[in-house]
């Protein structure tokens, strides 16, 4: 999959060295982020496909990293902070409360502060930055970038759950002792249902804010990650007419290296974790039209 676990086109030595800029010298950079665009989803829906994708146009800056760091100072990484909440994939709503709770003026400014010089030095007119975590972020977002748009990468929930669960197992037993001490060790079984309630909460809430802050479509564009590996041209043809950007400009190299992935679980899953997570994501995906 394109993008998948690589770090991005611009993630080189000139943005790691403004960014670092934007971090120690935050108020130094106080222009306003040009045409920024975030890009929102549950975790293992396709996010990085698309930000990898956009990373290889020349008129998109996309941020090297997630920014989890800024957007949740003091709560990412999980393992690490001192906060008395569930790891994000547990209860991601009560981890954002937790988290965005203990912001301070300084947390403003270095979030800004760091995208704001990584597009200054970028020369890039469009900014992007492609986070799992902001699902229940979407008000404060609002509110840093009033003119921001979103584009919500959406994917079957089954085979978000599966890969999901797979990669936080890889994480609990790189990270054994902390998860353990902390009494957030689960089982394949126990992290499949986890993953599956995680993704029909993070869809719920987006599109509850999408309809309560009337986001409309030049505002919002959802893309599905069936469609986009399907028919990737026709696919980017929508985010570069959304994004006000030239369609011929995208690497084709990259387009033509897109496969999905939605059968593995089928094959990587017993029938009763099957069960499991079809039943677990069962409304949420009949509400927006997957089906089975």
């Amino acid at each position: 999959m394109v993008g998948q676990g690589t770090g991005y086109r611009r993630g080189s030595v000139w943005a790691r060295s403004a960014i670092r800029a934007g971090r120690l010298w935050p108020r130094l950079f106080t222009e306003e982020l040009r045409r920024p665009v975030f890009i929102v989803g549950c975790g293992r829906s396709g996010t990085t496909l698309v930000a990898g994708l956009l990373d290889t146009h020349p008129e998109v800056a996309v941020y090297p990293t997630e920014a989890n760091d800024l957007w949740h100072p003091g709560a990412y990484p999980w393992r690490r902070t001192a906060l008395d909440t569930a790891p994000f994939l547990v209860d991601p709503k009560g981890f954002t409360e937790a988290s965005t709770a203990q912001w301070v003026d300084d947390d403003t400014h270095t979030l800004m502060g760091c995208f704001r010089a990584f597009q200054r030095f970028s020369h890039a007119a469009v900014f992007a930055n492609k986070s799992a975590m902001l699902a229940f972020m979407i008000p404060r977002v609002l509110e840093l970038f009033p003119r921001c748009r979103f584009i919500h990468v959406l994917r079957d929930g089954r085979p978000v759950a599966c890969s999901y669960a797979k990669k936080q197992a890889e994480k609990q037993d790189l990270h054994r002792r902390v998860f353990e001490e902390r009494g957030e060790f689960y089982s394949m079984d126990e992290l499949l249902l986890l993953a599956a309630r995680t993704w029909s909460t993070q869809v719920e809430e987006i599109l509850r804010r999408v309809d309560q802050l009337a986001l409309g479509s030049h505002r919002l564009l959802e893309v599905r990650y069936e469609r986009l590996c399907s028919r990737p041209e026709h696919e980017l043809q929508r985010i570069a007419a959304f994004l006000g950007i030239a369609p011929s400009a995208f690497d084709r190299s990259r387009v033509a290296k897109i496969r999905s992935r939605d059968d593995s679980y089928r094959s990587s899953l017993d029938s009763d974790q099957i069960a499991a997570i079809t039943d677990a994501t069962r409304h949420v995906r009949a509400t927006t039209g997957y089906a089975g």
